[in-house]
Formats: C-alpha cells, sequence, structure tokens
C-alpha cells in the first residue's frame, strides 16, 4: 500500500518526469532505511518491545512497524485515511528532505543493462551464517550469466545491494567491452 501511496504523490509531484527518475525516487521513499528514519523520527522505535540481543533496533524492524501501523490505518479508517497519515508522516517529509541520500546499486544495476538491451540483473543468495541475532547473507549478482559481483550483509536484500554495487564497480566504461567476470 504505501509504495502504492509513494507512486501516486509522486505522480502529482512530478508529472513530466522519465519513469526511471520516477522509480528512482519512489525507491529511496520506501527504502528500509529511509521509512526507519521517519520511524525513529515519530518515535516509534520507543513503542517497541524486543527480545534481547539487540544493541539497537535494526531499520528493518522499525520500518516493518512503520509500514504495520500504516496498514493498521487503513484496515480501520480505509484509503483515504492512510493516503493523509502517509503522506503527511511519511512521504512528504521524506519528499522535502529529498528521499535518502544514497541511490539504490540495484536499481542503478537493472538500469545499466536495460539501456543496453541486456537481461535483467540476477541474485542468489550463496551463503548464510551467523547467529539468530546477528545473521550474515552473501549474494552474488549475475549479469548475462556471467558472475560480475559479491556482497554480503545483515539481511538477503543488503546482501544483494552490496553484490549490485560490487557489479557497478565492474562495470565496462567506456570503450570498453562486455562485464568483466569474477
Amino acid at each position: 500500500m504505501l509504495e502504492l501511496l509513494a507512486r501516486e504523490l509522486l505522480l502529482e509531484a512530478f508529472p513530466g518526469e522519465a519513469e526511471g527518475e520516477l522509480t528512482r525516487r519512489k525507491s529511496r521513499l520506501v527504502s528500509s532505511r529511509a521509512l526507519a528514519g521517519r520511524g525513529r523520527a515519530l518515535g516509534l522505535d520507543g513503542c517497541i518491545e524486543a527480545g534481547g540481543g539487540f544493541d539497537a533496533l535494526p531499520d528493518s524492524v522499525v520500518a516493518d512497524v512503520l509500514e504495520a501501523l500504516l496498514g493498521g490505518v487503513y484496515l480501520d479508517s480505509g484509503l483515504e485515511a492512510a493516503r493523509e497519515v502517509a503522506r503527511r508522516s511519511v512521504l512528504m517529509p521524506l519528499l522535502e528532505a529529498g528521499g535518502t541520500s544514497s541511490a539504490d546499486p540495484c536499481s542503478g544495476l537493472q538500469e545499466f543493462c536495460q539501456a543496453r538491451g541486456l537481461p535483467l540483473p540476477e541474485y542468489d543468495v550463496v551463503r548464510s551464517g551467523g547467529p539468530d541475532h546477528r545473521p550474515l547473507f552473501e549474494a552474488a549478482v549475475r549479469v548475462c550469466g556471467k558472475a560480475c559481483g559479491i556482497g554480503r550483509g545483515g539481511t538477503r536484500r543488503d546482501a544483494r545491494m552490496a553484490a549490485a554495487e560490487d557489479a557497478l564497480a565492474a562495470l565496462p566504461r567506456e570503450g570498453e567491452d562486455g562485464l568483466r567476470p569474477l
């Protein structure tokens, strides 16, 4: 629901903007990091009781609680109320602040592939481990069947983002051809 409301707001705010830029803006608005920041600004992290093992609540937990809260508003009071709360409390403050400061490497890699008529990147989690309270994932990304990036993170998504960032660093520069395999 939050992605729908973010897309709706962005289409109103930037009616002539290219689809790729709207997609990047939407990704920044609804990223775990951005939503966790808004959740913390709203004081939600102080309302969450978590079991032991957390030094601090992960962004993913705070972001999920914020999304659940907006889902509860939707179920209780309908789409218009959810739209009002989401815009006022989450989307507009993020949009006014410019979303998040970092671009999404997965989107950047996808755009690179699309611009060159290549198939979309394929991600695989190749390894996972660590204790339950601090897991570690390793992901690999392939383009045209070639492994071109590896990344690690505390969530599957973070590992995929790190793999995409690694792949972006390996992308051919002007005048080079093909992706350098790992």
